[in-house]
């Protein structure tokens, strides 16, 4: 199995999370690009192409900072910023990711999200409200796709 792990901000979390996947036996490599700029995506997918080959599997966990407060307290950057930037990342890696995808003929491409997409608490529905939009929505759907299969995840796992 052969990993990138992709982070933002954290060097020394990436590197623990390499190194975890190395002592279970796998190949990873810690590489950093913010996933809403799709400049550091490009260029983070051709280093990722040139390295190993082709992309097969996109796993996004990207989980942008929110604010933990009621609807009342909440401002429309707060709660438009978090629905704005989670769907930015996932369409960015999306869109970077897919071509050679369906080029290829195969592809997976999975968005990790959570259970307070369906149910949010009430402190989290910025949490909540983005990561519905983010099961709900698959740009990728149709013949245009090909071979290309887009999953959605609810961590924890649930049935839909």
């Amino acid at each position: 199995m052969r990993v990138v792990v992709n982070y933002r901000s954290s060097d020394a979390d990436a590197d623990a999370a390499v190194e975890a996947i190395r002592a279970a036996g796998g190949e990873a490599i810690a590489s950093r690009a913010d996933v809403r700029d799709p400049r550091e995506v490009d260029e983070l997918v051709k280093a990722v192409s040139a390295q190993w080959g082709a992309i097969e599997v996109l796993v996004n966990t990207v989980r942008i900072p929110f604010p933990i407060k009621s609807f009342q307290d909440m401002t429309w950057e707060e709660f438009g910023g978090k629905l704005h930037d989670e769907r930015l990342a996932a369409f960015t890696l999306t869109k970077a990711v897919a071509p050679a995808m369906i080029d290829q003929g195969y592809g997976r491409i999975v968005h990790i999200a959570t259970g307070l997409a369906r149910q949010p608490r009430a402190e989290t529905i910025a949490l909540g409200s983005s990561k519905a939009a983010l099961v709900q929505v698959h740009p990728l759907r149709g013949p245009g796709a090909g071979p290309l299969r887009h999953h959605r995840q609810m961590w924890p796992p649930r049935a839909w």
